[in-house]
């Protein structure tokens, strides 16, 4: 199996979203575990836990929902880095 990378971008102009209090990562494994990686303030930390799992698989769908499409995303991101080497305000982009 090829690995796959989706890219979307959460734009700062969307506002409060899901993923407020830290990055996660949401990790399906080979072997049909699931996992959750999540950072905090100076370290990480990985579980298994099925109800924090689920939690953050939900979490996650609500951050995609709220995003660009991976096309319009790439779009954000060129219209971003014309803006910044313009000297534009970037951050105002929506």
């Amino acid at each position: 199996m090829r690995p796959r990378i989706r890219l979307q971008v959460l734009p700062f102009a969307k506002g409060v979203h899901a993923a407020m209090d830290g990055s996660f990562a949401v990790l399906d494994m080979s072997g049909g575990e699931h996992l959750v990686y999540a950072e905090i303030p100076g370290s990480g930390r990985v579980t298994a836990d099925t109800d924090e799992v689920e939690r953050c698989t939900l979490r996650f769908g609500v951050l995609r929902s709220m995003s660009p499409s991976p096309d319009e995303s790439i779009d954000f991101i060129s219209r971003y880095k014309e803006a910044h080497s313009h000297g534009i305000a970037p951050f105002s982009l929506a």
